[in-house]
């Protein structure tokens, strides 16, 4: 059986647990870390872009949160905010918003589907333009990005 040795049980006790705990409902600052779309389309037919944001400001500093942006016509004002909330052209590539800070407006829902059914989780009601008073700290950079 496996065990860790005395610095890994350390490094490992130290470390914070990461949590489910859905956000209050609100508006966070957050910094958007990626953007990558569905490999299957989704109910409407269209496919979709999954979007990873990571909070930037007390008290749910470096906390994630997800959601997906239909592609479908139907759905193209909610792409449109995207954009805005950027303050960038709809044919600017998304690589090029990545680590940019915008203004999330979240609440908590109860899960449809999924593992976690039924449970208390949050979505991205609205995405918006950070406040303009508003300046993120540069995102640290990890341990494992300077090997």
């Amino acid at each position: 059986m496996p065990k860790l040795n005395k610095a890994q049980a350390k490094t490992v006790g130290d470390a914070e647990s990461s949590s489910f705990e859905p956000l209050d409902d609100g508006a966070y600052h957050a910094r958007l870390r990626d953007v990558k779309v569905s490999d299957q389309p989704g109910p409407s037919g269209s496919y979709y872009w999954k979007t990873e944001f990571e909070v930037v400001e007390d008290p749910y500093k470096n906390r994630r949160l997800w959601s997906n942006l239909s592609l479908s016509d139907a759905a193209a004002f909610k792409v449109k905010e995207f954009f805005d909330a950027f303050g960038e052209d709809t044919d600017t590539d998304t690589d090029e918003l990545i680590g940019q800070v915008v203004k999330l407006i979240v609440s908590q829902t109860t899960i449809q589907a999924g593992a976690r059914k039924g449970e208390i989780g949050n979505q991205i009601d609205r995405i918006a333009p950070a406040a303009d008073d508003f300046e993120a700290a540069e995102k640290e950079e990890s341990a494992e990005s300077l090997i």
